[in-house]
């Protein structure tokens, strides 16, 4: 994940104003908010902050975004 944000947004640095970093990762289930099972489970449920660092180090002048859509 770190590899795959980090070289993306490099590639594209300076061109995009900003990058939905994580889309979309809360689901509601029974009234409550809770995290969506995604990918970046693997890295546990940290995934979100080190997602917006690794695309902050990469490309420090854009805006980072957090997609939020509830179901």
């Amino acid at each position: 994940m770190v590899k795959h944000i980090s070289t993306v947004v490099k590639h594209y640095a300076g061109r995009v104003y900003s990058w939905d970093v994580v889309n979309e990762p809360l689901h509601t289930m029974a009234g409550r908010i809770g995290l969506r099972a995604s990918p970046g489970w693997i890295c546990g449920p940290q995934y979100i902050d080190i997602a917006f660092h690794t695309a902050a180090d990469a490309d420090p002048k854009a805006r980072l975004v957090f997609k939020r859509v509830l179901h």
